[in-house]
C-alpha cells in the first residue's frame, strides 16, 4: 500500500494525486504506529526509529506537495506522521492494549523482516538474485549465532 516509501522511495504515478497520497500516508501511518509498540519506553530505540523516519518524512512531504496539498497541510501531515511512533510506544502501557500487544509485536517484527528483505533483495537493478549478498547474510547470521 505504501508504494515503496517505507524503504526509501515511492512508486507513485502522477495520476494517483491526492488519493494516492492518502493511501501512502495511511499505510505509513499504520507502519509507524505499529513500529512504536514494541519500543515501550526504550528511549534509545525510539530515537533510532524516529531518526529512521526522517528520509521517509522527506519523501512524504514531497508526495504531499505533488498531490497539491498546501505547504501548511503537508507540514501538518508530517507533524502527525512524526508523532505517531511515540504514540504507538505510549499505547503499549494502556490496559486494553495488553491483550493485543503480542500480536502487534509480531506484526511489527513481520514488517521489519519484510522491509529488510525488500531492501536486501530488491536493491539490485531488475531485482536480480545476488549470490554474494546471500552469502554475506548467512555469514552475518552465523556470526550472530556464535557471538550469542
Amino acid at each position: 500500500f505504501s508504494k515503496g516509501a517505507e524503504h526509501g522511495h515511492a512508486h507513485l504515478n502522477e495520476s494517483d494525486g491526492f488519493s494516492g497520497f492518502v493511501v501512502i500516508f495511511s499505510a505509513l501511518f499504520v507502519h509507524a504506529f505499529v513500529e512504536g509498540i514494541p519500543l515501550d519506553g526504550e528511549k534509545h530505540l525510539l530515537l533510532a526509529v524516529s531518526l529512521h523516519k526522517v528520509p521517509i518524512a522527506m519523501i512524504l512531504y514531497t508526495l504531499a506537495l505533488k498531490a497539491n496539498l498546501t505547504k501548511i497541510k503537508a507540514f501538518g501531515a508530517l507533524l502527525l506522521f512524526g508523532l505517531i511512533t511515540p504514540l504507538g510506544s505510549l499505547f503499549t502501557n494502556l490496559d486494553w492494549m495488553l491483550t493485543y500487544t503480542p500480536y502487534l509485536n509480531a506484526l511489527s517484527a513481520g514488517i521489519f523482516l519484510h522491509v529488510g528483505a525488500i531492501i536486501l533483495f530488491e536493491s539490485e537493478k531488475g531485482h536480480r538474485f545476488n549470490f554474494a549478498r546471500i552469502v554475506m547474510v548467512l555469514l552475518g547470521m552465523l556470526l550472530a549465532y556464535l557471538i550469542g
